[in-house]
């Protein structure tokens, strides 16, 4: 996954939502993230999940999970137990 580590950062570096202290700091750090890897539109809910075309649900399927992906691998064990029901990246 080259160029991965550039934008995501080696996991001793993440800054990891724990509770409200840094909230803030962390929802400016991920909006940033998902928005270099094009996912940020799945998180505000600009890109719907489409119902009906079956290659336009298999890109939205993926791209959700790479958001989802890069949302959860920023979450503390603590934050973790508020979203382990939620099925997409908007709802987490």
């Amino acid at each position: 996954m080259d160029g991965e580590g550039d934008i995501f950062g080696a996991s001793n570096n993440r800054l990891f939502l724990e509770n409200a202290g840094n909230w803030h700091t962390w929802k400016f750090q991920v909006k940033v993230i998902l928005k270099a890897v094009n996912v940020y539109e799945l998180v505000d809910g600009s890109f719907k999940c489409p119902e009906k075309d079956d290659k336009e649900l298999a890109t939205w399927k993926r791209l959700d999970a790479k958001a989802q992906g890069v949302i959860v691998g920023r979450l503390g064990n603590t934050a973790m137990l508020h979203v382990q029901n939620c099925e997409t990246a908007k709802e987490i």
